[in-house]
């Protein structure tokens, strides 16, 4: 999910007093893991661009494989590399930039995630 352990812990508080469950990873080899182990019950899926040890795209990659419907939001404190805007952009997924607050990630995966808590069902 991020590559900052604080913040990292901070945002699976706020989404879960949201309603919503999550599966939390600091690198990407446990993101995949973590997919790989719940795959069906995964409907968002929020990354940190920079995740170890390969970067987002390896994991992008491997999960749009599978579940090319998932609910995608990519997060950086850059800009997004063009790469990765191109294969975001044909995903539907989308992208915030740090710093943000957290109801801003709340509300940006409830979009897509129309079934997820405080999404358009």
């Amino acid at each position: 999910m991020d590559d900052e352990p604080h913040l990292l812990r901070l945002l699976v508080r706020v989404f879960e007093r949201e309603g919503f469950t999550v599966l939390s990873a600091s690198a990407g080899d446990e993101a995949l893991e973590h997919f790989a182990a719940h795959e069906r019950e995964i409907d968002a899926l929020v990354l940190d661009v920079l995740i170890a040890p390969g970067g987002a795209g390896e994991v992008l990659d491997a999960v749009l494989a599978r579940r090319p419907d998932i609910g995608l939001v990519l997060v950086s404190g850059e800009q997004l590399p063009a790469g990765l805007a191109s294969r975001l952009d044909r995903c539907g997924g989308r992208f915030l930039r740090k710093p943000f607050l957290p109801s801003d990630l709340i509300h940006m995966v409830s979009e897509a995630c129309p079934g997820a808590p405080g999404g358009a069902a």
